[in-house]
């Protein structure tokens, strides 16, 4: 059996002030990346590049979020990527730029309509709260 490369990555999320709470990640939150360039260079130095983003199902499966080691508390999280295959549409041979976002939208407090409690995020219109008439 041929070895396959596989994608091994660290990621902090946070910056260690405990904002960030390992159980309101979801594997939704999160989004991978990868870049690798190809053909030659133009005139002005640019390089085409072709990217391409982890499956879903893959980032389920060899995503895990931890808490970093006491040593390193400069994260409030590290997310590790661990034995992700290389996507098809990539040179496996060849080095991968791998960029990670945590989309983590944390729901603020004032979302909260005064008036009745709903998520003004979904009842608020130009009039006000749908639920209960109250108008900021």
């Amino acid at each position: 059996m041929p070895n396959q490369e596989v994608i091994h990555a660290i990621e902090g999320i946070g910056n260690g002030e405990g904002r960030i709470q390992i159980s309101d990640i979801d594997t939704d939150d999160i989004t991978v990346a990868l870049s690798q360039p190809f053909g030659s260079y133009d005139s002005q130095e640019n390089r085409p590049e072709v990217t391409v983003w982890l499956d879903d199902d893959v980032i389920e499966s060899h995503v895990t979020i931890r808490k970093p080691p006491e040593e390193s508390q400069t994260y409030d999280a590290m997310l590790l990527i661990s034995s992700a295959p290389v996507p098809d549409d990539l040179d496996s041979g060849k080095p991968v730029e791998i960029e990670i976002t945590v989309d983590q939208v944390r729901q603020a407090q004032a979302a909260e309509c005064p008036g009745c409690g709903a998520d003004l995020r979904e009842t608020f219109s130009e009039s006000g709260c749908t639920d209960c008439g109250f108008y900021p």
